[in-house]
């Protein structure tokens, strides 16, 4: 596609968002998305390593279960968001914190931490659950630039016309993906584009805009 350039003052419209909210009893609790990306047979698996680690290093039968492999992991993100400055801090009297403590022993928590393996050879994540981008080889689409069918496979689902915002960073930015996105899907979006990429466009100096 090619374009002509005018400079002109920013188009007004309306970029209302024309979606609705699901009801309160559709959206997913947290440890239904935690479930969504670590099934249980990612949770075996860890398990299994992570016995395995301990009879390797230390001769030890460390004996962790599935159970006990969820409660390991709930307390940890417990410290990760309460953040005490050292982990033994969270059974100590006066700054005990139940949460934690009442799950699982200091002893047992450290000892589980020393030995926490997550695979020995290749962890298979669920097809469809996530997809990351493989840079180089990865299929292009010419007209619209690198990684861009990866961009296209993410919001493909969506429905079109709803005025949807999409960021990306200058990786995936583009003229014609941007174009793309707003009259095929009704996507409005915005990133960091590369100078190699205006498409013809002349903006103002870095300078002159850092002044207005």
């Amino acid at each position: 596609m090619q374009y002509k350039w005018i400079k002109t003052e920013p188009e007004s419209r309306d970029i209302t968002w024309k979606g609705s909210m699901p009801h309160y009893d559709e959206v997913q609790k947290p440890p239904d998305l935690f479930r969504m990306f670590i099934t249980e047979d990612i949770l075996s698996n860890i398990v299994d390593q992570t016995n395995l680690n301990a009879m390797r290093k230390k001769k030890l039968a460390l004996k962790l279960s599935l159970e006990e492999l969820r409660r390991f992991l709930g307390v940890q993100m417990f410290m990760n968001i309460l953040k005490l400055l050292a982990i033994r801090v969270h059974w100590e009297n006066g700054i005990r914190y139940s949460p934690v403590a009442d799950t699982m022993s200091k002893d047992r928590f450290i000892s589980l931490r020393s030995f926490f393996h997550i695979c020995g050879g290749t962890l298979m994540i669920p097809k469809g659950v996530v997809e990351i981008y493989a840079g180089k080889g990865a299929v292009e689409i010419p007209e619209l630039g690198q990684g861009t069918d990866f961009v296209l496979r993410l919001v493909e689902n969506l429905p079109r016309l709803m005025n949807f915002k999409l960021f990306f960073d200058n990786f995936y930015t583009g003229i014609d993906l941007i174009h793309k996105f707003r009259v095929e899907y009704g996507i409005e979006s915005c990133g960091t584009i590369r100078s190699n990429r205006m498409r013809g466009a002349v903006l103002d100096t870095d300078a002159n805009m850092k002044k207005n």
